[in-house]
C-alpha cells in the first residue's frame, strides 16, 4: 500500500440559487500612509484578478478599510459589506486572510456564523479555506489567536522603543508644534511669531472677562482661521488652548493614553492616574508667562460648573456668567 500523503483540496461551492456567484472582496490596511496604501492596491488587484479568473463568480462591490481593526470601534466598510450579506446581496466573500478580516477570534467566528446563516461564505485567500469547511472554526481560531500573539508582540517591541526615547528626550514627540509654534528647517519647535500673538491675545481676553464663546466670535470677526486653517473656531480648541502647558515653555506627554488594547480607547491621564507621564521643563521658548498661565487655570476653575469636593464633582449652585463682557467680543 502505498505511503503517498493525499492532501484534500477544498473548493468554494456555486450557490445554486444563481447562474452565478454573487462576490464581495474585503480589504484593510491600518494607516493611509503611501506604504499602506501601496498595499490596499496590490490587496484589491490580486483579489480582483482571483475572483475574474472564475468564471462563475461575478464582482459586485469591493470594500475597502483605510484603519486599524484594533484601533477603531466601527470600521464602516466592513460594516457595509455585512449589510450588504444580510441583505442577501452577496454569496461569498473574499479576504486576502484571517488577519485582514476580524479583530479578534470572538468577532471572526461570530461574523462567520451569522454569515453562514444568511448563506455567505467567506474565503480566506492567503491560509486557502473557506467558512463552510469542517474545521474552518478550529483553522480560524488557532490563525486569529496567532496573529494577535504576533501583534501584540510587534507592539510591545514598538512601545519599547518608543519609552526609551521619551525616558532620554530624544523622542519626537516632544517635537509636536501646536498653534504658535513651527518646526524650523532642522526640525526644531520654534515661536510662530504672528500665531504666537493670537494665543497671547486669547490668554489676555480670557483674563479680561470674556467667555470662551466671546473669544471665539471674536476671532471669527478678525477673519482668524483655526488651527486646522477653518473660519470656525471650535470652542473645544479655545478652551483647550487655554490649559496647554506647552506655552510656558513645559512640554508634557502622556496628558492621553490608549488603554483595552485590543480595541485601544483613549482616555484622559490626568495627574498620571492611568499611565506615568513625562515633562521636559524649558523643552521650548514660552509664549505664555507661568504666572498668566496659572492665573487663566485659576479663572478656568472659578468659572466651571463643578466644583471638587470630598464626595467627589457636584454641581455649583450658580453658573459663572460673564455677560457684563459679551460687548468686548462684538455681540
Amino acid at each position: 500500500m502505498s505511503d503517498t500523503k493525499i492532501t484534500p483540496v477544498y473548493h468554494i461551492p456555486k450557490v445554486k440559487q444563481h447562474a452565478f456567484s454573487r462576490i464581495g472582496i474585503y480589504a484593510r490596511v491600518s494607516t493611509r500612509s503611501a506604504a499602506q496604501l501601496h498595499s490596499m492596491a496590490a490587496q484589491v488587484s490580486e483579489l480582483t484578478r482571483f475572483v475574474a479568473a472564475r468564471p462563475d463568480w461575478q464582482l459586485v462591490d469591493v470594500y475597502m478599510d483605510f484603519e486599524s481593526a484594533s484601533g477603531s470601534k466601527t470600521r464602516e466598510e466592513y460594516a457595509r459589506m455585512i449589510d450588504d450579506a444580510a441583505n442577501h446581496k452577496l454569496d461569498i466573500i473574499i479576504t486576502k486572510s484571517v488577519q485582514r478580516f476580524g479583530r479578534n477570534t470572538e468577532e471572526t467566528l461570530i461574523t462567520m456564523r451569522s454569515l453562514l446563516e444568511s448563506g455567505v461564505i467567506i474565503y480566506f485567500q492567503i491560509e486557502g479555506y473557506s467558512s463552510n469547511m469542517p474545521e474552518a472554526e478550529l483553522q480560524t481560531s488557532l490563525r486569529t489567536a496567532l496573529a494577535s500573539a504576533d501583534n501584540a508582540s510587534r507592539r510591545e517591541e514598538r512601545l519599547w522603543g518608543v519609552q526609551r526615547r521619551i525616558e532620554d528626550g530624544t523622542s519626537e514627540l516632544y517635537k509636536r508644534p501646536c498653534y504658535g509654534y513651527k518646526k524650523n528647517k532642522d526640525g526644531i519647535l520654534m515661536i510662530d511669531p504672528e500665531r504666537a500673538q493670537i494665543v497671547k491675545d486669547i490668554y489676555a481676553w480670557y483674563l479680561s472677562g470674556m467667555s470662551i464663546s466671546g473669544i471665539k466670535r471674536e476671532l471669527e470677526s478678525k477673519q482668524i482661521l483655526s488651527p486646522s486653517g477653518k473660519p470656525s473656531w471650535p470652542v473645544r480648541t479655545i478652551d483647550m488652548m487655554l490649559s496647554n502647558e506647552k506655552y510656558t515653555g513645559k512640554i508634557l506627554l502622556f496628558k492621553t493614553v490608549m488603554i483595552n488594547y485590543p480595541y485601544s480607547v483613549r482616555v484622559q491621564n490626568s495627574n498620571a492616574a492611568v499611565k506615568e507621564q513625562y515633562c521636559m521643563s524649558n523643552g521650548v521658548d514660552e509664549i505664555i508667562d507661568k504666572e498668566t498661565f496659572a492665573a487663566v487655570q485659576e479663572e478656568k476653575n472659578r468659572r466651571s460648573t463643578y466644583e471638587v469636593t470630598e464626595d467627589g464633582k457636584k454641581r455649583k449652585s450658580k453658573k459663572y456668567s460673564s455677560k457684563h463682557t459679551e460687548h468686548q467680543s462684538g455681540s
